[in-house]
């Protein structure tokens, strides 16, 4: 059997999809190595600080001459139609792995009418409910993708969440649907010691969903009560305007920014941090949302309770009071209670992270993902 994934989020570029994406199909190869596979993805930005140089995969990887950017419009799509088909010919997979609906399901859509070859479309939260709202705009576009969706052989969700939204919001049927979590590479993630004074630590695109301005409105509380406490946040986006919140909140001398990190050292801040928070938000009526969160895994591998915001998919990835714990959303007094529940309680917060690791090594690990796939893809061809 021979796959092709086709999707916008691949190495170098960064993003919890990527890393989904790239580990998952690596720990398939290596699990199945009489199986192959490929990978059909786009050029980083243009303007993206990650590192250029391609990586030795253990498969073939294609680019499009273009970011994902600049495949958006039905021109975009019929101009890179011809490469996707030549690698398509080159390839010959049995299977198609679609990685975004739009617009890579239009492609998996066409090659299975002219040259017969099924696909699997994932889905991960946020994407789905786009393209439902999308769906609901106009009689052609409930068809059009419709059309699609019937074609599909089956669908692969990250979370329960997300299986969820499929049936209720686009009226797929379970049996078509496989749950298939994100999960971590234990050989990476290794346990280490709290620093003496204790850090907070943020991973995640400066977006309005990922609830940063909640933690900042947390912390004068907390830092009243501990005034060596240091908050880190690592990622790329709105830096400025993050920053005169917490000048705005007086917080400014224990907040630090560092932007895009390597995963080298992303490991290295969740090994010397105390805790991983992060208390998305759910915006545009459900429509934004975390579908799962990999992040909170990657801090539990490192010996790390974490704090999350009960939305979306999240507690498939916390599971409160074992590996760390939940709050509600957009809730800085709640935030705060939880901060120092676990920074005032050590043996709390070290059972939270040890729990936390134990579960990732059993249920989160990439080789269960792996046999994950195999088991549908069996069940469907």
């Amino acid at each position: 059997m021979k796959i092709l994934l086709i999707t916008y989020d691949f190495p170098p570029t960064p993003g919890g999809m990527t890393t989904y994406y790239y580990n998952l199909l690596s720990a398939y190869t290596k699990t199945f190595s009489s199986n192959k596979t490929a990978v059909l993805t786009v050029k980083p930005p243009i303007d993206s600080d990650v590192p250029s140089n391609e990586q030795n995969y253990d498969f073939p990887v294609y680019r499009f001459n273009r970011t994902g950017s600049k495949i958006k419009t039905t021109l975009d799509i019929l101009l890179t139609l011809p490469y996707a088909t030549k690698i398509i010919k080159a390839e010959k997979p049995d299977i198609l792995l679609v990685g975004n609906m739009r617009p890579f399901a239009y492609y998996a859509h066409r090659f299975k009418k002219k040259l017969g070859i099924p696909y699997i479309i994932f889905f991960h939260g946020m994407d789905l409910m786009r393209l439902s709202k999308k769906m609901t705009q106009s009689f052609y576009n409930k068809t059009f993708f419709r059309n699609i969706l019937n074609s599909a052989s089956g669908f692969i969700t990250s979370s329960h969440y997300a299986k969820g939204l499929l049936i209720k919001s686009l009226n797929i049927s379970q049996e078509r649907i496989k749950v298939i979590h994100p999960c971590v590479n234990p050989d990476k993630f290794e346990p280490a010691p709290d620093p003496v004074n204790p850090i907070l630590l943020t991973i995640a695109r400066l977006a309005p969903r990922k609830g940063i301005d909640t933690v900042l409105h947390a912390l004068p509380k907390v830092v009243k009560e501990i005034p060596t406490l240091s908050y880190k946040i690592v990622g790329k986006g709105n830096i400025h305007y993050y920053k005169q919140l917490a000048k705005q909140l007086s917080i400014e001398n224990h907040v630090r920014f560092y932007g895009y990190c390597s995963d080298t050292e992303l490991i290295t801040h969740l090994q010397n941090s105390t805790l991983l928070i992060m208390v998305s938000k759910m915006l545009e009526n459900g429509i934004d949302v975390e579908g799962f969160g990999i992040v909170y895994l990657e801090a539990n591998a490192c010996g790390k309770p974490v704090i999350a915001a009960d939305t979306g998919g999240v507690r498939e990835a916390v599971e409160h009071n074992y590996s760390g714990l939940l709050v509600p959303p957009d809730d800085p007094d709640a935030t705060a209670e939880a901060l120092l529940t676990l920074l005032k309680n050590d043996t709390l917060r070290h059972k939270l992270g040890e729990q936390g690791r134990e579960r990732v090594m059993k249920k989160f690990v990439w080789d269960v993902s792996a046999k994950a796939l195999d088991e549908f893809l069996t069940t469907l061809f």
